[in-house]
């Protein structure tokens, strides 16, 4: 048993010390910003992880193709892909990321141009709203996270 623990206790030292500074991916099944019937569609052509998704949906092309072997509608499709390329922000979980979209940030690419204050303002907003998150972050969060989005490259294109 000991034996099992160990080697248990090495594969998570192992997965820490491995992981990539730009992105935290999440099983689609547990992501609240994306429609149930679209999961189940997403899962019958075996996109199960945020990261899959954001990768099947980065430039138009892909987007029209999804659409037609899914169902779901491209402005649905580009919604998802933008909110999970926020999921590559270190610290970024799926609630904040739809909170971010509803505070009017579209994507990466527009939360590298957000003012700290004001994104705190309009996260505040946007949550006394729709109930997003129980715990809003403090404004030296925001300023890592508009750092790291203008350090990201831009994946997502027409």
């Amino acid at each position: 048993m000991s034996s099992h623990y160990g080697a248990l206790l090495g594969f998570a030292a192992v997965c820490l010390l491995t992981t990539t500074v730009q992105a935290s991916h999440y099983p689609i099944e547990v992501v609240p910003f994306i429609e149930q019937a679209h999961k189940d569609k997403l899962a019958t052509l075996n996109l199960t992880e945020t990261a899959d998704l954001l990768d099947a949906l980065l430039t138009g092309k892909q987007r029209k193709e999804m659409a037609t072997r899914s169902g779901i509608a491209v402005e649905t499709l580009l919604d998802y892909a933008t909110t999970c390329d926020l999921l590559r922000l270190r610290g970024v979980g799926p609630k904040m990321a739809r909170l971010i979209k509803l505070a009017g940030v579209a994507d990466v690419q527009a939360l590298r141009a957000q003012n700290p204050d004001d994104l705190a303002v309009a996260l505040q907003e946007a949550n006394k709203k729709h109930g997003v998150s129980e715990i809003l972050p403090q404004k030296d969060t925001l300023k890592d996270w508009i750092h790291q989005a203008r350090g990201l490259k831009i994946v997502i294109t027409e």
